[in-house]
């Protein structure tokens, strides 16, 4: 009687073997961590901008998606392009930056101050175009 040839592979998957439910376990797992990380990044990524005035209390609110390297002059100037706010700005001689008019603020008529916060900390004026945010930051800008 002819003697039948073993595969290499007859040992591993044999039917007392955990191999090939190890294997289809471990591809799964990766499949799910796959599919999460995917849908992880597809989800919007938002900051918020409040605008505020001390004097009468009122403020507006304004959520927006947030791309890599979106600084908080980025946000004011998508803010802008979408028709949520009013906003101007200029440099000056020196390459500073002069935020002309902001929702009812005008430099040429204001003495208030801008003030602005990212996450509650103070920003300067000056850095605003340097200032990266990140998904569920929180702009605030104070008329003082």
């Amino acid at each position: 009687m002819p003697s039948k040839k073993k595969s290499i592979f007859s040992g591993i998957f044999s039917k007392n073997s955990y191999i090939p439910a190890s294997i289809v376990t471990v591809a799964a797992v990766g499949l799910l961590i796959w599919a999460g990380l995917t849908l992880l990044r597809s989800q919007p990524k938002e900051a918020t901008l409040v605008i505020a005035s001390r004097e009468d209390g009122k403020q507006r609110m304004f959520t927006g998606e947030v791309i890599d390297g979106m600084t908080v002059l980025d946000a004011l100037i998508a803010s802008s392009e979408a028709g949520q706010i009013e906003f101007r700005y200029s440099l000056d001689k020196n390459g500073k930056l002069v935020i002309q008019k902001l929702n009812g603020y005008d430099s040429k008529v204001s003495s208030r101050e801008l003030l602005f916060y990212l996450n509650g900390a103070g920003v300067g004026i000056g850095e605003i175009d340097k200032t990266i945010i990140n998904s569920g930051d929180r702009i605030e800008i104070h008329l003082n």
